[in-house]
Parts: structure tokens; C-alpha cells; sequence
């Protein structure tokens, strides 16, 4: 039969061993998160930029469709293709 005080250290092992698991779980949600944080911010910088151009082409087309007298739809869809 197995003495208490060896339960007592398996306990204390067994215990030990789940919390550095726990640990190491932990550690990589949040390494997780910051990936998944750092990528957000290049699609947002990446969208805003996207954005911008998408609004410097409407104003181009909007000065081209005045030079031609072009007033039959003012509103104008554009469709950008990456």
C-alpha cells in the first residue's frame, strides 16, 4: 500500500504539472491575441488606404463626368478589383 506521504507528493506533482499546463495554455491565448490584434491594425491601415484611393477615383470620375456634361445619373458605383 502506498504510503500518505507519497500521495501527498503525487497530489502536489499532479497539481503542479496542470498549473504549468494552464500556464502554457494561457501564455499562447494570449500570444493568439496579439497576432490576431497586429493583423486587425494592417487591415484596417489596409481598408483606410483602399478608402482613400476609392475616394480620389470618384472625385476624378466626378470632374471627368462634368467636363463631358455627363449629368443623366449622378450616381456613379465604382467596382475596384485587387
Amino acid at each position: 500500500m502506498i504510503n500518505i506521504r507519497w500521495k501527498i507528493l503525487f497530489l502536489i506533482f499532479f497539481m503542479s504539472a496542470s498549473s504549468v499546463l494552464a500556464s502554457l495554455l494561457m501564455d499562447q491565448k494570449l500570444y493568439q491575441k496579439s497576432k490576431n490584434n497586429i493583423e486587425i491594425e494592417v487591415l484596417k491601415a489596409r481598408f483606410a488606404n483602399t478608402r482613400t484611393d476609392l475616394i480620389k477615383l470618384k472625385r476624378g470620375l466626378m470632374i471627368k463626368a462634368r467636363e463631358f456634361n455627363f449629368q443623366r445619373n449622378p450616381n456613379i458605383i465604382i467596382v475596384k478589383d485587387e
